[in-house]
């Protein structure tokens, strides 16, 4: 989370009077910087470029020519980190804006972006805590990355119909509104563009919507349903329910719908990654036989899931698929699955014993019989680092000579043979064949001890 500076009466005093300033008395100590007593500028090819804000402004409406010159853009980080800044107006003679050009500014509340701007900057607002009115340009084709991304007080928003691409992460962490309808023109929407948007209840996805990342709103935990229009050629929506491809992919169920037992369909050949994430209702899904694939993370953090029936057209179970479903007691993994993979079932506590085919061939770090804990110890990006610790009481059934068998015993996980135990005739044969060597020696030396007691009475006598 940015910063949320404090502010004093003397300096919303200062700012206020500051802006208030009309006549600009323009200082020109060398021949590329233009300041005032509320911004500072940098010649460039064609005008000025905002380069840096007063620290103390509350309210500031750009002019469009300085000194003979026209304002054509904002650098980056011009108006970031701001404690006290309120509201911005910029002119229409700004073509160009540079990245976090408001981001951190927690007092920001309303915005007036230049008509020719076609893009609003990546991280242009972000950790605008208290943004709530953006007055788009005229002509706004992209939102950036992490453009809006935790303004949390942005609980409206009306994106302009010229918009085509709603890049990654855009608005993760915002407020928004509880119905989101996107316009048409909207074309893209990124991965994780409303991340974490947590009031979103109902999105209204345009015809013109050709592409958006499965996991676009993931973490959004009240959104009850998807609804598209009908003349989209791509995806549809059923009982909330987003698909495309004519159903033959699931690419995302709300968060939210509060059903506790769903049917996939049987047209279904393919489960988006992270599809079901977060569902925190669902005790059941119940999965059709030509099943394909099952996408990364497909039914993570799926906390009321219980069992799970996998079909037998699956050959493989996906990184992270059932991560953290802690209430998974049951599932059943066909003979046709040749590979689990990486933290598969990490963190399913409830889940005490699985049957592990001997069809299957690898299985990935960590991917059964584990939990994780953060530890005090951080990365280089600050981040816990994570410790991995076995389930107490968790047992692996499997045959003895499989993949089952190897990952148990590399990881120290208790482990029933369905075949017997074949280790136990090596055993024996091993401590046979170490109590035989042992009688030898044993043998051996008391043959020795004799022999030398013999010679030593012969030299005596």
């Amino acid at each position: 989370m940015m910063k949320i500076f404090k502010r004093t009466a003397a300096v919303i005093l200062s700012a206020v009077i500051g802006a208030s300033v009309t006549a600009i008395s323009v200082s020109a100590d060398d021949s590329d910087t233009l300041f005032d007593n509320i911004l500072t500028y940098e010649k460039i090819d064609g005008g000025l470029k905002i380069t840096k804000c007063e620290s103390s402004i509350v309210s500031v409406q750009v002019k469009d020519n300085i000194d003979g010159y026209d304002v054509i853009a904002v650098a980056d980080n011009a108006f970031s980190d701001l404690p006290s800044l309120r509201e911005v107006e910029l002119p229409d003679s700004i073509t160009e804006m540079g990245e976090r050009v408001f981001a951190g500014s927690a007092k920001l509340e309303k915005v007036k972006l230049p008509a020719k701007m076609d893009t609003v900057p990546d991280m242009a607002f972000a950790g605008c805590e208290s943004l709530k009115e953006v007055i788009f340009p005229e002509k706004a084709e992209v939102i950036g990355k992490y453009a809006f991304s935790y303004c949390t007080d942005l609980s409206w928003l009306e994106i302009p119909g010229t918009v085509t691409n709603i890049n990654d992460n855009a608005f993760a962490f915002s407020g928004m509104g509880e119905e989101l309808s996107l316009p048409e023109g909207v074309q893209r929407i990124g991965n994780l563009a409303f991340y974490n948007c947590r009031s979103i209840k109902k999105v209204m996805l345009p015809s013109t919507l050709s592409e958006m990342d499965p996991i676009a709103f993931m973490g959004c935990t009240a959104l009850e349903s998807y609804n598209v229009d009908p003349a989209n050629g791509y995806y549809i929506s059923d009982s909330g329910v987003l698909y495309s491809e004519q159903k033959s992919f699931l690419e995302s169920y709300p968060a939210g719908k509060t059903d506790e037992s769903f049917t996939v369909p049987q047209q279904v050949k393919y489960i988006s990654d992270g599809a079901f994430f977060a569902n925190s209702s669902l005790k059941e899904i119940i999965l059709p036989q030509g099943l394909e694939i099952l996408g990364s993370g497909a039914f993570s953090n799926c906390t009321a899931l219980e069992k799970m029936e996998l079909p037998d057209s699956i050959t493989k179970i996906s990184d992270n698929l059932f991560c953290d479903c802690t209430s998974l007691w049951k599932v059943s993994i066909p003979e046709s699955v040749t590979e689990i993979s990486d933290y598969a079932f990490l963190e399913c506590t409830s889940l005490k014993s699985l049957d592990i085919p001997d069809s299957v061939e690898a299985i990935g770090d960590h991917a059964i019989g584990f939990y994780d804990e953060e530890t005090e110890e951080t990365d280089q990006n600050g981040n816990n680092k994570l410790e991995f610790l076995k389930i107490n009481g968790f047992t692996i059934n499997a045959n003895f000579d499989t993949a089952a068998r190897d990952y148990a015993k590399s990881n120290g996980i208790d482990i029933n043979y369905l075949d017997g135990n074949k280790d136990i005739p090596k055993i024996i044969a091993v401590v046979a064949g170490a109590v035989v060597i042992a009688g030898a020696i044993v043998f051996l030396v008391i043959m020795t001890l004799r022999k030398k007691k013999k010679e030593h009475e012969y030299y005596e006598n």
